[in-house]
């Protein structure tokens, strides 16, 4: 095995996280999304791809987010054009006063989260899924000395985007580069399509794929000692908006 070049959408992602207000019917918000949220934010110059996703169940810990999306850019220069895009600055606040759980709140932090993410490596397929298997987590201090970026591109990535692991149809690795608003308490999350709402439970049911994720916690995890489950938060998502899905 070894590093592989990129099929995901782009290498620049921005990911927003946020929880509508309680009294929002999740079905109406979620045609919504399909229906206006994701055709205007595909209009917009600079953004590649950009999926909506629900949070369907929480598999380890509890992340602080019901849905999630995942903006990808065209390009690292392409972010600033679509961060102060006017049309996408008053679509945020109009979604704010419709969806956000506190919409007269000066601070938006309190309704999205906004985080700047890059690429460490990538999906070898380019394609797609409505389920996703999404892994949160901060890995040991002295990651970056010991080479994690490294072993990211050369050893992990290449051996879940393999035939030994069929549970997954891609991963990548990706890393919180700046916060635009708001923050989330990991640093890094690996983003693996899979093809059912049970796609975490085939994955660590490969007795390969569980021995390889034991050996991560042991020699990344800023737990050592405690195993996967104290290393990384875990959710399965699932597609409720993307180009696709309309």
């Amino acid at each position: 095995m070894g590093a592989h070049p990129s099929k995901s959408p782009s290498s620049i992602m921005c990911m927003l996280t946020y929880s509508p207000r309680p009294d929002v019917d999740a079905h109406a918000y979620e045609e919504w999304a399909r229906e206006v949220d994701n055709p205007l934010f595909m209009s917009i110059p600079g953004i590649a791809w950009y999926e909506s996703w629900k949070v369907h169940s929480a598999k380890n810990g509890w992340p602080s987010f019901a849905y999630f999306d995942t903006m990808y850019i065209e390009s690292e220069a392409a972010l600033e054009q679509v961060w102060s895009n006017e049309t996408l600055r008053e679509f945020a606040h109009q979604w704010t006063v419709r969806w956000g759980r506190a919409p007269q709140h000066p601070d938006e932090a309190v309704n999205y989260h906004v985080l700047v993410c890059e690429e460490i490596a990538g999906q070898k397929v380019a394609g797609r899924s409505e389920w996703c298997v999404m892994l949160n987590y901060t890995p040991r201090a002295d990651a970056q000395q010991l080479g994690y970026d490294k072993y990211l591109r050369e050893i992990d990535n290449p051996f879940f985007n393999s035939d030994e692991v069929p549970e997954i149809i891609a991963s990548s690795n990706w890393r919180r580069k700046q916060d635009m608003q708001g923050t989330e308490w990991w640093t890094d999350f690996d983003l693996m399509l899979v093809d059912g709402p049970d796609g975490y439970e085939k994955i660590l049911a490969n007795a390969k794929a569980a021995e390889f994720a034991g050996n991560w916690a042991r020699n990344w995890g800023h737990r050592p000692d405690d195993g996967i489950p104290a290393n990384l938060e875990a959710l399965v998502g699932e597609l409720i908006a993307s180009p696709l899905k309309r």
